[in-house]
């Protein structure tokens, strides 16, 4: 609660802590094989929690409203200390939901990290534009320029999927991984891993593994095929980490990047800023905070996207 809420839990007589346990002893024992004739007849479901004798219905809703309130208690109390002036005395004791209220960090770093994958692949196609064509040509040879791909079109886009890959592979979010304790001695190829000492993995390096990944800093999706033309096996993308501490919302990210990466390369090309005197703006690989900041030439692309806003002529060009 202090870490998610910022509040302080001194007793288990708090009411949310009360609540929480009168709702979890309430839905363990409606969990209870028998207990309830709608396990045994399916159709009972429908009976409404007013009709006689539907006591566990009723129950269900009452673990359902006390699970609500469990929820909204915390959070109506960190939104009432933000309305008193407590916050401007920096009273406020600082946790995840109190950030995603101030709209800093949010809530880890995976949005800060999802932006940073958006910049390399902005910079991927800019200085890549064979590879951002044949893309295209993959993607258009599906949709016929008719709609945007989804999720349910990425096994059939194979060369897409792997240029998410390279992406990864070739720029990963965090070089460096986050460092974890060793919880007991270890050994690895003959040296020592105590018990307690911080390991660290180097996520930039292992990604370019000339032993793994010939050429490393060449971009070139074609790796992750095999030699009959089909998508590999090595699907791993070392950001979301691995074993027990492996991201648990990987699945949710990996899907929310790739459509990205497929939506871009649908709808837009990706080239050179140009200068005043119009000479192309070369695109360094310079590294700041965590993420690789370049200049890109966003042109619009397809015109056949009369649904989308992307209509007007106008050209962009940012920092991404």
């Amino acid at each position: 609660m202090e870490m998610m809420y910022g509040i302080e839990i001194k007793s288990t007589d708090e009411p949310c802590i009360s609540l929480a346990d009168k709702a979890m002893k309430l839905g363990m024992d409606l969990l209870m094989p028998g207990r309830s004739l709608a396990n045994i007849f399916p159709i009972l479901r429908h009976v409404p929690g007013w009709f006689p004798g539907a006591t566990s219905l009723k129950k269900a809703d009452l673990v359902g409203r006390m699970t609500e309130e469990v929820i909204r208690i915390p959070v109506d109390q960190v939104k009432a200390n933000f309305n008193s002036c407590e916050q401007e005395e920096g009273k406020v004791t600082p946790s995840f939901f109190t950030n995603f209220i101030e709209k800093k960090q949010t809530l880890g770093a995976s949005e800060e990290e999802e932006e940073m994958v958006h910049n390399i692949a902005y910079t991927v196609f800019g200085v890549n534009p064979d590879v951002q064509r044949k893309a295209q040509e993959e993607i258009d040879g599906l949709t016929g320029s008719k709609r945007l791909p989804t999720l349910e079109d990425r096994q059939s886009l194979p060369f897409v999927e792997a240029i998410y890959r390279e992406v990864m592979r070739m720029s990963p979010p965090l070089p460096v991984g986050i460092a974890h304790r060793v919880t007991k001695d270890d050994y690895y190829k003959g040296y020592l891993i105590p018990e307690g000492a911080s390991n660290n993995s180097f996520h930039r390096a292992m990604t370019h593994d000339e032993e793994d990944y010939p050429e490393p800093y060449t971009f070139k999706p074609e790796r992750f095929f095999d030699e009959n033309g089909k998508l590999n096996d090595d699907d791993r993308v070392l950001a979301f980490g691995f074993g027990r501490r492996i991201c648990v919302g990987k699945h949710i990210a990996s899907s929310t990047l790739w459509l990205m990466m497929v939506s871009v390369l649908a709808c837009f090309n990706i080239v050179k800023a140009k200068d005043a005197n119009g000479n192309e703006i070369d695109i360094n690989n310079e590294i700041e905070d965590l993420g690789l900041i370049q200049y890109v030439f966003v042109n619009k692309y397809d015109p056949d996207y009369d649904d989308l806003p992307l209509s007007s002529p106008a050209q962009t060009e940012g920092q991404v």
